[in-house]
């Protein structure tokens, strides 16, 4: 993969982010050199990352029922869509389109959207991968969703549904499956309702990814620059 009007870039921070950018800038025939102010890569937000590659997570927040627990949510600290009084007159407008979102319509089309980019993304990690050689604790056995009543299973059930439509593979699980699968569960036998399999999920260790594949684009011709911290931006017109 080669450009022809080939540059010099800077990639300022070297989190999974900016690496993976470093290394497809290097890949199309750009001079790159990649500062972090860290000893290594990968040493703040990618640190801890939660590393998971999860196509099956693609239903986006703003859903038909969420406006409700929106409201039921407001104002507790643990709640998973933490949202204060205080700040709801500078979210104003933000709100009004995020709740003409919350229709089904709305919610099908950019759960789709949503997939395609995760299905992208996860194919395009694969490969870097496969040209590469890094390893980075890359586990391809899935994941299990598992739920304590049929309610919820219903519900997970029915974005399953919508996302298999568009090509998301899964299987429904009975409680004697989910352990089948996860033997560490028997301890759990009897509260388990059932469970949803996405075979084709993954997880890795994104610090690992960060400092692996910052080491193969540092030996293959990208400059990387450690313990250097970017103090100001120089703006010109003129290149």
């Amino acid at each position: 993969m080669t450009v022809v009007d080939s540059r010099k870039v800077v990639v300022l921070g070297g989190g999974i982010v900016g690496v993976t950018t470093a290394y497809f800038l290097s890949r199309q025939g750009h001079e790159v050199t990649l500062i972090e102010k860290n000893e290594d890569a990968g040493l703040e937000t990618s640190f801890a990352n939660g590393g998971i590659v999860t196509p099956s997570m693609s239903d986006p927040w703003a859903s038909p029922e969420i406006p409700r627990f929106i409201l039921k949510w407001m104002g507790k600290e643990d709640s998973p869509f933490l949202l204060r009084p205080v700040a709801l007159p500078g979210l104003f407008s933000w709100g009004v389109k995020f709740l003409r979102q919350c229709n089904h319509t709305a919610w099908a089309r950019n759960a789709g959207v949503i997939y395609r980019l995760c299905s992208y993304s996860k194919d395009t990690l694969n490969q870097l991968v496969a040209d590469t050689g890094i390893e980075y604790d890359g586990s391809r056995l899935g994941t299990l969703h598992l739920f304590r009543d049929q309610l919820s299973i219903e519900v997970t059930k029915r974005v399953a549904e919508t996302l298999g439509a568009m090509g998301l593979h899964y299987d429904l699980l009975d409680e004697a499956a989910c352990i089948e699968l996860e033997p560490s569960l028997r301890s759990q036998k009897g509260l388990i309702a059932g469970g949803i399999h996405y075979p084709n999920d993954e997880a890795g260790d994104a610090r690992l990814f960060s400092q692996r594949l910052a080491q193969y684009c540092s030996n293959n011709g990208v400059t990387v620059r450690y313990g250097e911290s970017i103090k100001r931006i120089a703006r010109s017109t003129r290149w």
